[in-house]
C-alpha cells in the first residue's frame, strides 16, 4: 500500500545572534509508506497489528544568512534530506452489519533524525539533526456497496 503524506512547514527564530532577523524553516514535501496488516477474525471482530515503513522528502532553509555567515536580508540557503519514517500499532474492525464496519486504531509514528547542516556551517553536529515522534489514533466507519 502506498500512502502520500503532507506535513506543514515549521519555523524557528535565531534568538542569540540576530533575534527576529534570521529564520530556519523545515517543510515536509512528500512521504511514501509501504504497509502490512495482520489480524485474526473472532466472530464479527477483526483485531490486527500493522507496521509501515518508507521515506519522506524534507527541505530545510536558512533565511537571511549568506555563505560567509553574515546577516544578508533576502538570502536563502537550502538543504534537503530523505529520512526513514515508520509507524506501528494495533486496531480492531467490527462488522455491525454485512455492509457497515466500524473500526479504531492507534499507534506510533516516527521520522528518524536526519542532518540539515547548511553550507556555511563549518561544524556539523547533533544540533543540525532533526526528527519527529508522535502517537496517533483513528476512528472510521466503512460502508460497502454492492451485493450483500
Amino acid at each position: 500500500m502506498i500512502v502520500p503524506v503532507y506535513m506543514d512547514k515549521g519555523r524557528a527564530v535565531d534568538t542569540v545572534f540576530f533575534p527576529g532577523e534570521i529564520f530556519y524553516e523545515a517543510e515536509g514535501k512528500l512521504a511514501v509508506l509501504a504497509s502490512a496488516q495482520v489480524g485474526v477474525a473472532t466472530g464479527k471482530a477483526l483485531p490486527y497489528v500493522f507496521v509501515a515503513g518508507g521515506f519522506a522528502r524534507v527541505e530545510g532553509r536558512t533565511l537571511n544568512v549568506d555563505l560567509d555567515e553574515n546577516l544578508s536580508p533576502g538570502f536563502v540557503q537550502k538543504d534537503s534530506s530523505t529520512p526513514f519514517i515508520w509507524q506501528a500499532g494495533v486496531g480492531v474492525d467490527y462488522h455491525v452489519t454485512p455492509s457497515v464496519v466500524v473500526g479504531a486504531k492507534g499507534g506510533i509514528f516516527r521520522v528518524e533524525r536526519a542532518d540539515y547542516t547548511m553550507p556555511w556551517n563549518d561544524f556539523p553536529d547533533e544540533n543540525n539533526k532533526f526528527g519527529m515522534s508522535s502517537a496517533f489514533g483513528q476512528v472510521q466507519v466503512l460502508y460497502r456497496f454492492g451485493k450483500k
